[in-house]
């Protein structure tokens, strides 16, 4: 993949991360829940299991699970 393309996608990923972890702050679980089950495989495919922005994306879906008890 070219690295526009790369930098492009990586910019929507952390997009998404970055909403989902304020729909947390607002407790909006469902939606972040919904956001990060979609977002998650998609950057795991994309970028690769240990990348940095999908083990925050992985942080981000266990704090939203935790806090929503």
């Amino acid at each position: 993949m070219q690295n526009s393309m790369l930098s492009y996608i990586d910019s929507n990923i952390i997009t998404a991360s970055n909403y989902a972890g304020d729909l947390v702050e607002q407790k909006r679980f469902e939606e972040s829940k919904a956001l990060l089950r979609t977002t998650l495989p998609v950057a795991r495919r994309l970028l690769g299991e240990n990348n940095e922005l999908v083990l925050k994306i992985r942080w981000t879906y266990a704090k939203t699970l935790y806090e929503d008890d």
